[in-house]
């Protein structure tokens, strides 16, 4: 149930705040704490905040140096939430500047507002001292957090004034707004009626309409760009739009100075800055489903899924193109069932219908791995072997590349990891308590996180160490920040972790 906010860099204090919300006391505490131990069982202490509630939702700015807290006590009756407690905790004096309670589910903050709904209506409030602000539109699509700027798809609205700063109409209701990319700091990419690019501060920038079919609306809530991993700097989507669900276009990818998007019709590379077509290729529309692109090396790769509302349709395929000229290098069609997952080894390509095929991305030359041995009903999908890491005794852990070079992996929705070889025989099965799932590095090592919600720190090969289960773990500079049940550790890695 918990609902992770975005999280950035957080400072520890030292002292124990309390501030009152009415008649009840809302009160912090600060304390040290045993959170794991090292590869030598040494035990490992954090600074923890407790609080009275649940965390249910956290942003932190470091710069400003204060914690924006929504805490959410669970109905013992039923599970579900009740009405949250928001406050603003200042880490430099330890105390809380303000608090007081809020009937909306999700809040989203920028760095001077915060914008919150519920069934009375759309709030805005200021961080610093959380007086109401006017706002002149209440549907906003996404919210830009460097800027304090909220877009509808129209308008550029400046939240701390509620007056309009720019126009830059985009919208169009018969065109899914599929997926929302950050740039650098004040620019973004949008995929809706075709490819936009924004200047979020002045609303200049390019549009380009690409073709798109249109498919039956249904009502969705809009949740782009939000994620523990992706910072506060990604627009945020807030509200539910009504859109058709075609499936028909593919992600966005950027490099450099150049822009990759495809529709059913045509693979595109831009300009980001001016929007110029560089380069477009035809795709064969009647087949085109579902396409996913990646790149590799220099060359840009789309694989179409063929797969329209969760059911086959039309031709699965994979083609390549050079990223700077858009030159072909080639095309190939791969059998005929949709294809669910992808992984990229090296120079190949692995795909997964109701057979492994690998494609080599040279040549576009592709095989087919028919799977044998014991296998899963809900076995779905493709896993990429570098991120899967098992233990070997005495705190030695590797990936399963390492462990078994020349085989895929594959992963059920149970959470059981199957290892296949080259010829699609089983190698071995790990339960989902056998392994570790890399999540992110810090300097030289890398932190793994297992079904138990527990984590690990690997340093060339060996565990350094393992921390107790918590509900979210993100490193920030060189802290770990880690929420368990109402509480807060900050954990310093520098301390830990070697250089």
């Amino acid at each position: 149930m918990f609902k992770p906010f975005l999280i950035t860099t957080l400072l520890a204090t030292s002292i124990a705040a309390s501030a009152k919300s009415g008649a009840d006391e809302f009160t912090i505490y600060r304390k040290d704490a045993v959170v794991g131990y090292t590869a030598n069982k040494t035990p490992l202490h954090a600074v923890c905040y407790q609080f009275p509630k649940d965390v249910y939702q956290l942003s932190i700015d470091n710069e400003q140096n204060n914690a924006l807290l929504l805490l959410k006590k669970v109905n013992e009756d039923n599970h579900f939430y009740g009405d949250g407690e928001l406050s603003l905790l200042n880490f430099g004096t330890g105390d809380l500047d303000w608090h007081f309670t809020v009937k909306g589910t999700e809040v989203h903050r920028t760095r001077n507002v915060i914008f919150y709904q519920s069934k009375a209506g759309t709030y805005v409030f200021n961080v610093a001292d959380k007086k109401r602000l006017p706002t002149t539109i209440n549907n906003y699509l996404f919210l830009d957090y460097n800027s304090d700027i909220a877009y509808d798809g129209v308008s550029g609205v400046n939240l701390k004034t509620g007056k309009r700063v720019w126009k830059h109409a985009t919208r169009n209701e018969d065109i899914p707004l599929d997926e929302f990319r950050r740039i650098n700091d004040s620019m973004v990419a949008f995929s809706w009626a075709g490819m936009h690019v924004l200047n979020m501060n002045t609303g200049e920038g390019w549009d380009y309409k690409m073709k798109t079919s249109k498919g039956r609306a249904m009502s969705v809530f809009a949740s782009i760009g939000v994620g523990i991993a992706s910072g506060l700097l990604t627009p945020v989507a807030v509200v539910p739009v009504v859109r058709p669900q075609t499936g028909l276009k593919s992600n966005i990818l950027f490099d450099d100075q150049q822009i990759y998007f495809a529709d059913r019709e045509n693979i595109v590379c831009w300009n980001i800055a001016t929007g110029t077509v560089l380069w477009q290729n035809e795709l064969p529309s009647e087949k085109a489903r579902g396409s996913e692109i990646f790149m590799n090396g220099e060359n840009i790769y789309l694989v179409n899924r063929a797969v329209f509302k969760g059911k086959d349709a039309g031709q699965p395929s994979i083609a390549a193109y050079n990223k700077n000229t858009g030159t072909k290098l080639f095309f190939e069609e791969l059998g005929t069932t949709a294809i669910s997952s992808l992984t990229v080894q090296n120079d190949s390509c692995l795909l997964y219908g109701s057979d492994v095929q690998k494609v080599d991305l040279r040549t576009g030359k592709h095989s087919v791995a028919k799977i044998s041995g014991p296998t899963d009903s809900e076995l779905k999908w493709l896993i990429n072997s570098e991120t899967i890491f098992i233990e070997n005794g005495d705190n030695e852990i590797t990936s399963l590349k390492t462990q078994f070079p020349g085989t895929f992996s594959m992963q059920a929705a149970s959470g059981k990891i199957f290892v296949y070889n080259g010829d699609g025989t089983m190698a071995r099965m790990l339960q989902p308590e056998s392994y570790w799932s890399f999540e992110t590095k810090y300097k030289g090592s890398r932190m793994l996180y297992r079904a138990d919600h527990k984590v690990a720190f690997e340093y060339n090969g060996q565990k350094v160490m393992t921390l107790e289960p918590a509900i979210v773990n993100q490193i920030q500079g060189d802290n770990l920040y880690r929420i368990v049940d109402k509480g807060l550790q900050v954990i310093s890695l520098s301390e830990i972790i070697p250089n």
